[in-house]
């Protein structure tokens, strides 16, 4: 089973419980990528769909950085770019948001993701 774009890239949160995660300082930001999958010729439903994700994560914790990419050279790739301040700003969009957002709109249509996202939590690599 496919995730939901919403399940999907608010998962992105969760590599920061699985086993092999970058240690992360509990204050320290926590900066997630992610590659979101799209089916061909489903790009503009996909990208409705995570704009108002977007919009919604931003309106209710407007002090991170929640941004969402449409490749230029490859189809129906999107590309997530998140900066929560910390781990428990994190994980409240893995626990509370997610599933408010998933209430709101409802589960993904079927077939709208060709593959599971990926997700990668990035450190810094000089500490400023």
């Amino acid at each position: 089973m496919k995730p939901s774009n919403a399940a999907a890239a608010m998962a992105a949160a969760c590599v920061l419980c699985l086993p092999g995660a970058p240690a992360v300082a509990q204050e320290e930001p926590i900066v997630v990528f992610s590659r979101i999958f799209v089916t061909p010729g489903r790009e503009a439903e996909a990208e409705a769909r995570l704009a108002g994700q977007a919009e919604y994560v931003q309106q209710a914790l407007p002090g991170i950085t929640y941004k969402f990419y449409r490749a230029t050279k490859t189809p129906g790739l999107f590309v997530t770019y998140e900066v929560f301040p910390d781990r428990a700003t994190a994980q409240r969009v893995l626990k509370e948001l997610g599933p408010a957002f998933r209430a709101k709109i409802g589960p993904a249509p079927e077939g709208l993701y060709s593959q599971p996202a990926e997700f990668e939590v990035m450190r810094p690599v000089v500490r400023q």
